[in-house]
């Protein structure tokens, strides 16, 4: 978390008033909702997202208010709330090392958190923020649904998808929450049209990026946080180093993928060997050098603004993207 915050050490006392604020949001009257909300008060999260939108406004030359601390919060409850409902759907044990909120408290009560949470954004967008702010949001949601839904067909049919496919699902499932963040940020600062497009597809690049780097952790094993590598491949996944491997091979070796793949739900002999054709093959360093490609494309978007102390902190925010360790 350190290097984020040296970050974010641009924005001011943004990132504190943030997670203030957040914690004060995540709370409730009823005890069993409030006794669930403060299990995810504990975990620390990395608030990439409300940074980035901080940096947003900053390099448009716009100071920071309690409007942009409004926004950000905004977006972080509509991005717990999808963890929240991920976990169900992929009956995860664990984030970050710790206890799920469905392991805990089972997936029914899960869903209603999560589903509160969302009604919480909603409520703190009426009272709070813009007409422009509230549409970027309920696209972003309505984006991000399509890409789970799209995901969990593929995963429940055990679909080989292909790289334009899983770019497609990426996009509306991660890429979407970006890019609806520097959206957000150009709308704080009243930016130009012109502006608006440039940080919207640097946000779209930054979620891309982000994403294919949390599919390449899933390819090597965390001690730390107890994290066997292949998880993704025993919830039926296709992330971008399998469909190197899987499209660049001869038949039998892809009948063979099909058949680990189908295996590695209940077999950790399968995933191991699926995790070992991915290294093999080249599949690894396909996304490595999928994932520098875009993360200079994001740069160049920023080196299109005027030298500034937030202009360095963006090109910082993409070298945490691609040298991050979690």
């Amino acid at each position: 978390m350190k290097e984020l915050e040296e970050i974010a050490q641009v924005t001011g006392s943004f990132l504190p008033d943030f997670i203030k604020k957040y914690q004060e949001v995540l709370t409730s009257n009823d005890p069993l909702i409030d006794q669930a909300l403060s299990k995810i008060k504990s975990g620390r999260g990395k608030h990439i997202r409300p940074i980035l939108l901080a940096l947003v406004v900053k390099l448009l030359g716009h100071e920071i208010t309690s409007s942009e601390v409004d926004a950000a919060v905004l977006l972080e409850l509509l991005h717990c709330a999808s963890l929240i409902h991920d976990d169900v759907i992929d009956l995860s044990p664990l984030r970050r090392g710790e206890p799920t909120l469905n392991s805990i408290y089972g997936n029914h009560i899960s869903v209603l958190v999560g589903d509160y949470i969302l009604a919480k954004c909603f409520h703190l967008a009426v009272r709070n923020c813009s007409q422009s702010i509230m549409e970027v949001v309920a696209l972003a949601g309505m984006y991000l649904s399509t890409g789970e839904l799209h995901q969990a067909k593929a995963t429940q049919g055990l679909q080989v998808i292909t790289e334009k496919e899983y770019f497609n699902i990426i996009q509306k499932k991660t890429g979407t929450l970006f890019e609806a963040t520097t959206q957000i940020g150009t709308l704080c600062a009243k930016s130009s049209m012109e502006d608006r497009s440039k940080l919207a597809n640097l946000g779209r690049l930054l979620g891309l990026a982000f994403q294919i780097k949390d599919d390449i952790f899933d390819f090597y094993d965390d001690p730390k946080k107890g994290k066997p590598a292949g998880l993704d491949m025993a919830e039926g996944k296709f992330t971008l180093p399998l469909i190197y491997t899987f499209y660049s091979a001869e038949n039998a070796l892809q009948k063979e993928v099909k058949i680990l793949l189908e295996q590695a739900q209940t077999s950790l002999e399968a995933r191991k060997k699926l995790v070992k054709l991915a290294h093999d093959s080249g599949g690894l360093n396909y996304a490595q050098e999928k994932l520098e490609e875009i993360l200079h494309q994001a740069e160049a978007i920023i080196h299109e603004f005027s030298p500034s102390p937030a202009q360095e902190a963006l090109l910082k925010l993409c070298d945490f993207l691609y040298f991050r360790s979690f």
